[in-house]
């Protein structure tokens, strides 16, 4: 696939971590761009539109079992989109290196946040809204886990020439 497309989507994923890492919220239109720049860079790769729309698929499974695990309160809407959005550059054979990464990536960061709150925040460090917000709030921003689980198997989209 395009390096630079690939690179763009990974650009976006992070704008959408810190994003979540600062508000809890991942806005809509980092999985929607995600989505869309798929198609021009599967074009460019000239992919057979068997593959995309596998693909498409791929990403649209995951939503919907995504939007099952929400109603049971397991995972938050935008991690969903991001990592239903993310699935889809990834494919079916692709979702399970994809969701082994995050969870292993989520597992850390859940661990580390679980630390981070039992200790008191520093008063200087009290100053910064999104830091306090972290600190207080019990969920997990896993956006940064998704984020940072498909950069560590984004090498298999830099690889990928199919």
């Amino acid at each position: 696939m395009a390096n630079i497309f690939v690179y763009i989507f990974l650009f976006i994923l992070l704008y959408g971590a810190i994003c979540d890492l600062i508000s809890f919220k991942i806005p809509n239109y980092v999985s929607i761009c995600s989505v869309l720049l798929f198609f021009p860079a599967a074009l460019w790769a000239h992919w057979p539109i068997i593959n995309i729309l596998s693909n498409t698929g791929a990403g649209a499974l995951i939503l919907a079992v995504g939007v099952l695990a929400f109603s049971f309160n397991l995972i938050g809407a935008g991690d969903i989109k991001m990592l239903a959005a993310s699935a889809v550059w990834f494919g079916f054979g692709g979702i399970p290196s994809l969701f082994f990464s995050v969870a292993i990536i989520g597992g850390v960061l859940s661990l580390a946040l679980i630390v981070f709150r039992r200790f008191v925040l520093p008063a200087s460090w009290s100053r910064t809204d999104w830091l306090v917000r972290l600190h207080e709030t019990t969920g997990v921003p896993y956006g940064i886990a998704i984020c940072i689980g498909v950069v560590v198997i984004s090498p298999s989209l830099l690889a990928s020439g199919h």
